[in-house]
């Protein structure tokens, strides 16, 4: 079985083939399995410099020799880029080939793309005040990273069921339960800011999805919640760039707990809205939040959320969790 994925575009753009079977994921991260999977190459589109080189035209690949009577799950991930966020915003077109050799020596090809995304920016641009001195005038900057479009269609799933004789069924998999958590970094606060975001899953023993392990098999990390405080410019001017942290979850059925994470060595406001909101948006649209982490007099507090979605993806309303602080 050969499943390849091809892409055009004329914006930076970057995605990611992963397939698992047997709880063992055969992708860019691990291109070689024990059940005979080989993986090549990676999908990248970038031009940038307005010509896309060669050596980004060559698909990547997933190659399984003995794909008999097995099933297997194949995930096409887009993985989102600051670069997209100042780029032309054109549709883009990726096309995942799966080709079968079916037992009666026949080959068998099916396609699959995203679901559209006409219109459906990547990111949302949110606007950020330039702090001045009491002498000039402020003026409004474009904040350029994080803020990831929780409408934009970037993954997808195609199951595959390959029988003894290998006659091979593939099919794109119903959209399920899609979850999207945010992490905002205080407004309003001049200051170097850093927080962080990470998900686990309660019921498998995979690393939580986190800064340090941005692309697991559930759900995919993107940013980082902080302020960067850039300057002073032309005087007394300095620039503030708030970035936001998002965790993607495909399909959130189950038991999940989100975490944040927050170190203040020395706090120069000692006030609530010190504090970073988390959002977490259902896939009915179904906002909750902001929750705040705050923890009066603490340099160092973890502060959790669960959130529970049935198979129906009826999401309960997120409980908290005891806090951790010092």
């Amino acid at each position: 079985m050969l499943v390849t994925k091809q892409a055009t575009a004329s914006i930076t753009k970057t995605t990611m083939l992963q397939l698992e079977e047997e709880a063992e994921v055969c992708s860019s991260f691990n291109r070689s399995t024990r059940w005979k999977c080989r993986h090549k190459g990676q999908t990248l589109i970038d031009n940038s410099n307005g010509i896309i080189p060669l050596q980004q035209m060559i698909p990547e690949t997933v190659k399984i020799r003995h794909a008999g009577g097995a099933q297997y799950a194949v995930q096409v991930r887009h993985k989102f880029s600051e670069e997209e966020v100042t780029s032309d915003r054109n549709p883009i077109d990726t096309m995942l080939i799966v080709t079968t050799n079916n037992g009666a020596g026949t080959k068998t090809k099916k396609k699959f793309k995203y679901a559209d995304n006409s219109n459906i920016p990547t990111h949302l641009l949110k606007k950020n005040a330039v702090v001045v001195s009491e002498y000039e005038n402020g003026t409004i900057d474009a904040d350029l990273n994080g803020w990831i479009n929780p409408a934009y269609n970037g993954e997808y799933f195609v199951d595959i069921v390959c029988d003894d004789d290998c006659n091979c069924s593939a099919n794109k998999r119903k959209d399920s339960c899609k979850v999207v958590a945010r992490l905002e970094p205080p407004k309003g606060v001049v200051d170097e800011y850093d927080d962080n975001l990470s998900v686990r899953k309660m019921d498998t023993l995979d690393s939580p999805c986190a800064f340090e392990n941005k692309d697991g098999w559930y759900c995919s990390h993107y940013g980082d919640a902080k302020i960067v405080v850039t300057g002073p410019v032309e005087g007394d001017t300095f620039f503030t760039t708030r970035q936001a942290e998002t965790v993607i979850i495909p399909n959130a059925i189950g038991l999940f707990q989100y975490n944040v994470a927050t170190e203040v060595p020395n706090v120069k406001y000692p006030f609530e809205g010190y504090a970073s909101e988390l959002f977490i948006t259902t896939n009915d649209e179904t906002t909750y939040g902001p929750y705040k982490h705050y923890v009066a007099g603490a340099t160092h507090s973890v502060t959790s959320y669960s959130m529970l979605c049935d198979e129906n993806c009826k999401c309960e309303k997120p409980f908290p969790n005891p806090t951790i602080q010092h």
